[in-house]
């Protein structure tokens, strides 16, 4: 067969699934009991539903819109898939918070589950004994460890970060994800990572490519056919499989390398506190009273700590790096106050924070302004459900809408599309907790997150100045604020001058440098 043939044919596969598999959900769609209805949303057409009405890009906006439509709850059904979005901050907490036992699944993704074999990420791990049990191992991490603990990592890796924006500006952005990754990997597993090209961070990258590509259900065919899985590589229009083979490698590497340097390091007396060190000195002590298996979900847990907090915490500083370029008022505002609270006789500490506020108000409105994960990950309902005069179907993915309920002016004020850590100030005005998720599904490094980015914001603000790069004509570039689509919201690259704010930087930074 000619190589358009195969090609031809794959086509007419998948045209064939598409079709098939929505006409087998809408003949055996649940019938919806007497005095009950739907959610509303969008009308669709019998069979694929709103297939053709979802975006394929900036989906938040268009969700945003339906919300403003139709209300709280935005029901849509694609290709048999139940979804309902949560606009509301009140209904989020009504459904993942009270009514958590039953919303706080995760859909059985193949791509995720079977062919990357990624359950063991607590963000993916569906709802149950095993979801609980890593949840445990690192709350009893948190429980036996104050964060303060932690503030010499950060501290000291915030500081390598400034000398090497100082080196080359222009990296800004490999310089940050370089930080978190050093911050998490010494604080998860007592292991530093190398100053130009870490292995473990080069993984840690590519596992999150391949969740940004895969988490969302029905990114790839395979997840409408879960018998596709079984094809191989070279098979026509088995691109996923050639994906998946690299993924793949990179997140074995992840899970159990770094795990292995932090076992042996503990092995050989060598290691410095970790969670890893906290963790298996309680499985040595004991040992009677922990399941065999106990070792594997530490490593899991662990793991999941690595993937889901150094591309979450790097997205959102490059998200406030953005903000700054691009709101010189704001900016101004929090060097005065650093300078009148610090000046530049030493550089900022974590037991400056509380005086502060506006400095913080940033790292809140950073938050708020542009969520990582605008529409979240999708929670599972596990039983039929009944809100009102809603009727709700088991198996329904349920979406806390943050982009929306971040922008709902009743809630966080005016101007909700501006950027005004001013709001912030404000006693009235919450923590943007949406940004993390919701529920029992809420992150939980979190404070972890929090801190580094307050240490972050605050230092970049004392030291630098960030600007939008100059033209040709040695005018400033006007930088229009755009995000990449998927799961996660990332700004799109974008060119910015970064100088210092004094003449004493460099002389700052050395004497921190002797110190550190």
């Amino acid at each position: 067969m000619k190589r358009g043939a195969h090609f031809l044919t794959t086509a007419m596969i998948n045209y064939l699934i598409i079709l098939t598999i929505p006409l087998i959900w809408y003949f055996r769609r649940k019938p919806i009991p007497k005095g009950l209805r739907l959610p509303p949303g969008p009308p669709g057409l019998p069979i694929i539903g709103n297939l053709f009405d979802m975006p394929k890009r900036r989906a938040w906006l268009t969700f945003a819109r339906w919300g403003k439509e139709y209300g709280d709850l935005v029901y849509v059904k694609v290709l048999g898939i139940n979804m309902l979005y949560v606009n509301s901050e009140i209904l989020a907490q009504e459904l993942f918070e009270r009514r958590s036992v039953i919303y706080s699944d995760r859909l059985a993704n193949t791509m995720i589950y079977d062919i990357l074999d990624l359950e063991w990420a607590l963000a993916f791990t569906r709802y149950g004994s095993q979801w609980r049990r890593y949840r445990r191992l690192f709350h009893d991490y948190v429980r036996q460890n104050n964060v303060a603990q932690n503030w010499p990592i950060q501290s000291q890796q915030c500081r390598k970060l400034l000398r090497n924006l100082l080196r080359t500006p222009q990296g800004y952005s490999k310089h940050i994800r370089h930080m978190v990754g050093a911050i998490i990997m010494e604080i998860a597993y007592g292991v530093d990572v190398k100053p130009k090209d870490d292995p473990y961070l080069k993984m840690t990258e590519v596992t999150m490519q391949a969740v940004g590509e895969s988490a969302i259900f029905g990114s790839f065919m395979v997840d409408f056919i879960p018998l596709l899985k079984y094809i191989p590589t070279w098979f026509p229009g088995a691109e996923f499989q050639r994906k998946a083979k690299v993924w793949r490698e990179a997140i074995k590497g992840v899970l159990v390398q770094p795990f292995e340097a932090g076992k042996k390091a503990i092995e050989s007396g060598l290691a410095r506190p970790s969670m890893a060190s906290l963790l298996l000195h309680k499985l040595d002590t004991k040992q009677k009273d922990l399941p065999g298996d106990e070792e594997e979900a530490i490593r899991d847990t662990l793991g999941s700590t690595m993937i889901g907090g150094t591309h979450s915490t790097t997205v959102s500083l490059e998200i406030f790096m953005l903000a700054m370029a691009c709101n010189q008022d704001a900016q101004k505002k929090a060097q005065e106050e650093i300078d009148r609270v610090i000046g530049f006789d030493r550089l900022v500490e974590f037991e400056d924070r509380d005086s502060l506020p506006y400095t913080n108000a940033i790292v809140k409105e950073t938050l708020r302004w542009q969520p990582l994960l605008p529409l979240g990950i999708p929670h599972r309902l596990m039983e039929d459900d009944i809100y009102g005069e809603y009727f709700i179907p088991k198996g329904t993915l349920v979406l806390g809408n943050a982009w929306f309920i971040s922008h709902t002016e009743s809630f966080f004020g005016p101007d909700t599309d501006k950027f005004q850590p001013e709001r912030f100030l404000r006693p009235d005005v919450p923590y943007p907790t949406m940004a993390f998720g919701y529920g029992r599904r809420i992150c939980p490094g979190r404070q972890m997150a929090d801190e580094t980015m307050f240490i972050t914001i605050a230092s970049i603000l004392q030291i630098f100045s960030i600007r939008p790069s100059l033209d040709e004509q040695g005018r400033e570039v006007n930088i229009i604020p755009d995000f990449s689509d998927g799961i996660f919201s990332c700004p799109l690259p974008f060119s910015c001058r970064i100088t210092p704010r004094s003449t004493r930087v460099e002389e700052l930074l050395s004497e921190a440098e002797t110190l550190d």
